[in-house]
Parts: C-alpha cells; sequence; structure tokens
C-alpha cells in the first residue's frame, strides 16, 4: 500500500523537464540565435540545430519523441517543406529493409535460431573455455562476410545471436559484456562491408581518388590493406576487453551448453524455414553484386529492386509460408510478430539522423566548405607520415558527425594535392580517406549500422555506448595509420 501510494506521488523529475527544454531550443532556436559565420548560410545554421537538437535528446532523454519532433523541426528549418521533410525521412530505402530486415532475422531469433546457434557453437572444442578465441572467431567470421552480406540486415541478425549469448550465460541486460558484443558487431561489420570499395558510392569514392590523383587504384592492394588493419584492430579489440574495458569474461567461459533446453538441441521446422529464406536472400544479393554488368539478374536485383526490395519479398515469403507445424500458420503472423520483431527506436533514429546528418554536410549550405577550409591547414606539412595521419584522422573525425559520402567527397579535393606534393603512395593515401571515412561509430547520425547500434534496448547507456565506440574508433585509428605506414615504406 505505502509502495503505490509513493508510487502515486512520484514528481516529474526536473532534470527530464530541463534535458526537454534544451532539445527543443537546438531544434528550433539554434540556427535562429546564433547568426551565420563562414560562409554558412542561414539555413545551414538551421539544420545543425535540429541535427544537435535530436542528438541531445537521445543522450539526455529517449529517442521516440526526439525522432518525431525532429521531422516536425526539419520541416520547419527552411531546407525543405513539411510534406518534403516527411517524405526524406521515412522514404529512404535504408528506413523499409529496416523493418524487413527486423521480420526477417528477429524471427530467427523469435523461432530459435539463435539459441540453437549458441549451443552448437559454444559446444565446440576449440571455443570451450576459451571466451577469447570464440569472440575473436565471431567478430572476425561475421566481419569478413559482410563483404558480400549487406550490413544491417547481418547486423541485427548478429544482435540477436548476441543477446541470446549473453541471456544463456547470465549476463544481465545493460551489462558490460553485452556492450563489448555489440560494439564487436557494429566495428565488425562495417569495417568488413568497408574493406574493398567494389560496389556503389565507395566505388564512386574510389574512383573519384584515382582522377584526382591521376591514376588507377589497385583494389588488390586495397584490399590487402584493410584486411590487415581490419585484423589487427579486431585482435586488438578483443585482447584488450579484459584489461582495459574491464568486461566480465567469466561466465562465457565456464559456461556449460548442457544447461540449455532441450530444444535447443535442434532447430524447429519454423526455423528452418525461415533460415533457408533468409539465406536464399542472401545468396541472390550476393550473386547479383558479383555478376558483370549487363545481366539481368544483376540489373533486376541491384537496380530495380536493391536489397531493400529482397527483403521485402523475403519477408512476405514468410507471412505466405506455411510453418511446416502442423498449426495451419504461416512461418510469420505479422500481426504478432511484428510488437517484437521491429525495433521502432532503430526505424525512428535511421530516419531521422541519417537524414539530417546528409542535410548537415549538402554543399548548397555551407557547412562542407566551412569544415574544409577549417581542416586545410593540418595537411600543410610535407612530411608523408604526417600527411598519411591526418589523412587517416580528418575523414574519422569528420564521418562522425555527418555523411560518409558527403565528407570523403569534400576531402579528396583537399588531400590529394598534399599526398602529391609530400609523394605518400597514393593507393595508400586512398586507403586512409575512403576506408576511414566509411568508420562512423560513436554517434547515432554517423552511419546506419551507427543508429540501429545506438537504439538497440539492449545498450541503453549512451555515455557506455559512446566509451566502447570511442575505444573501437581509436583501435581501428592506431591500426590504420600502423598498417598504411608499413606499406608506405615497402612500396616507397
Amino acid at each position: 500500500m505505502n509502495q503505490a501510494k509513493a508510487a502515486a506521488q512520484a514528481k516529474y523529475p526536473v532534470s527530464k523537464v530541463i534535458h526537454s527544454a534544451i532539445t527543443i531550443f537546438l531544434m528550433f532556436l539554434f540556427g535562429r540565435v546564433i547568426p551565420p559565420f563562414g560562409g554558412i548560410t542561414e539555413v545551414g545554421m538551421n539544420v545543425p540545430g535540429v541535427f544537435l537538437g535530436v542528438i541531445y535528446g537521445y543522450c539526455t532523454c529517449e529517442i521516440a519523441w526526439p525522432s518525431i519532433l525532429g521531422f516536425v523541426a526539419y520541416g520547419l528549418s527552411g531546407a525543405v517543406t513539411m510534406k518534403e521533410g516527411i517524405q526524406a525521412m521515412m522514404g529512404q530505402s535504408v528506413v523499409f529493409q529496416s523493418i524487413c530486415a527486423f521480420l526477417a532475422a528477429g524471427a530467427l531469433s523469435e523461432f530459435g535460431f539463435s539459441k540453437w546457434f549458441v549451443r552448437w557453437s559454444l559446444s565446440r572444442k576449440v571455443f570451450k573455455g576459451k571466451p577469447i578465441i570464440y569472440i575473436w572467431c565471431f567478430l572476425v567470421i561475421f566481419g569478413l562476410s559482410a563483404v558480400v552480406i549487406y550490413t544491417v540486415p547481418l547486423q541485427v541478425l548478429l544482435y540477436a545471436v548476441w543477446a541470446d549469448i549473453a541471456e544463456s550465460c547470465g549476463y544481465e541486460k545493460n551489462s558490460k559484456f553485452v556492450y563489448a558484443g555489440f560494439t564487436g558487431i557494429m566495428l565488425a561489420c562495417t569495417a568488413g562491408d568497408s574493406l574493398i570499395p567494389y560496389t556503389s558510392w565507395k566505388l564512386g569514392l574510389a574512383e573519384t581518388w584515382s582522377a584526382a590523383v591521376g591514376g588507377e587504384i589497385n583494389l588488390v592492394l586495397f584490399g590487402l590493406m584493410t584486411t590487415l588493419i581490419f585484423l589487427l584492430a579486431i585482435t586488438a579489440y578483443v585482447l584488450l576487453l579484459k584489461p582495459i574495458l574491464k568486461v566480465d569474461l567469466s561466465r562465457l567461459q565456464a559456461y556449460d551448453t548442457n544447461r540449455m533446453p532441450e530444444e535447443t538441441k535442434h532447430l524447429r521446422p519454423r526455423a528452418k524455414r525461415v533460415f533457408v529464406v533468409y539465406m536464399i536472400t542472401v545468396i541472390i544479393c550476393i550473386v547479383a553484386t558479383a555478376l558483370p554488368a549487363g545481366n539481368p539478374l544483376k540489373k533486376l536485383v541491384n537496380s530495380n529492386l536493391t536489397n531493400a526490395g529482397m527483403y521485402a519479398i523475403c519477408a512476405v515469403i514468410l507471412m505466405i509460408l506455411p510453418s511446416g507445424e502442423g498449426d495451419g500458420k504461416a512461418c510469420l503472423d505479422f500481426k504478432v510478430h511484428a510488437k517484437n520483431l521491429i525495433n521502432w527506436n532503430s526505424v525512428f533514429m535511421c530516419a531521422t539522423c541519417i537524414t539530417l546528418a546528409s542535410a548537415v554536410t549538402k554543399a548548397d549550405y555551407g557547412i562542407s566548405a566551412w569544415l574544409s577550409g577549417v581542416f586545410q591547414p593540418l595537411f600543410g606539412s610535407s612530411s608523408k607520415w604526417v600527411t598519411l595521419v591526418v589523412a587517416a584522422l580528418v575523414p574519422l573525425i569528420a564521418t562522425q558527425i555527418g555523411s560518409n559520402i558527403a565528407f570523403g567527397s569534400a576531402m579528396i579535393p583537399i588531400v590529394a594535392p598534399f599526398v602529391i606534393a609530400s609523394g605518400l603512395n597514393p593507393v595508400v593515401a586512398c586507403v586512409a580517406v575512403v576506408f576511414m571515412v566509411q568508420q562512423g561509430y560513436c554517434l547515432p547520425g554517423s552511419s546506419s549500422p551507427a543508429a540501429i547500434y545506438h537504439s538497440h534496448d539492449m545498450i541503453p547507456d549512451m555515455k557506455e555506448r559512446v566509451k566502447f565506440a570511442g575505444f573501437g574508433t581509436l583501435l581501428i585509428f592506431l591500426s590504420g595509420v600502423l598498417v598504411l605506414s608499413i606499406f608506405n615504406f615497402i612500396l616507397g
């Protein structure tokens, strides 16, 4: 009775009111109070205010209402009309694909695939009592698969698997073990997806670099360097989890798979069918990417359907395909499973942050030009090593706050002349710029994988997320500088 009375008399936290007020101020008044400077337009002041307000709201309040209010603030910023703002945010393919990916990948976890995988993998002799080796293999194998498997659905699936690993071993939600795994998955998938710029805008950046330095970029050499950076960074991350980040690995080390429920020994029919449909979707996407230009399947999948359309078809098939369990139902019941499988925080965060991050760096607003002017003096040294460090560091910092495509395109014309003047190997410098500008982890607007990571309810503490993500970013940078320095010495 006393507890119920106390709950009824609980006051709304004053701190929440203050944080909410600051969030709203940044969204609607930041750009109108601070006058434009450095060539930035009036609209160019409003859009960063909306972006800062959304990020501040995520850090101090929650995800849902700052995201929704961000739609309104963006529509009133002068950059777009309200209708255009909503269409831009909710009309992104990554938003639609995330919804379909959550349905397909989430169904695998819902129907026992994750727990089966946990039991199967942890019962291997090579992993028993060896948590470091298990985590390293988990991140490296799935990270390398991101070269050909689209990052978002892979990341969603692996988060579900890691959540079941944590639950099976007795780790609490919000524990350092969960943060370590989720951060490692984001690092591995994002870096793995960046190893070879052979598709989409990544190829475009590499070709822009080739034109700027006046020579072809050897993608095999590019891939060799980035793979070594990836392996070195992931290895360092795993080895330093316990001594630096104080992650408790004892429960994973001592875990006995025999304690898992008997049903986890085998996949149920529904899980098998979901897995087969999901893997067929993945394989078709991979094959279509590898086919030569002009192939009908490549055109259908890559140009017409895109990955978003493929995963939509995957979800629809699962809603039609019989479960195989004699219950007269399909593998996936949208009305039942959508409530649990779709992470709407991730959907709203992707819609808001990715759109605003791209808008912040739009050329018309003058922000990219101003930032380029700020960074340009850093390239004044003629030293190869200093040029290399700055060429890697500036894109890495820039991509944490804005669009990697926009910043990559903006950085190339600035960096290229200094690379040529310093004598730095152009392929080495290309890796420094094109690879590093894709490693956005620390803030929700850094990339779509970062948005999904920062919105997951298993890791609710923003400070912990930034700490783990920042540590991973540092390791990527240090590994990159080391590997690239060695290759520049070898290649001359």
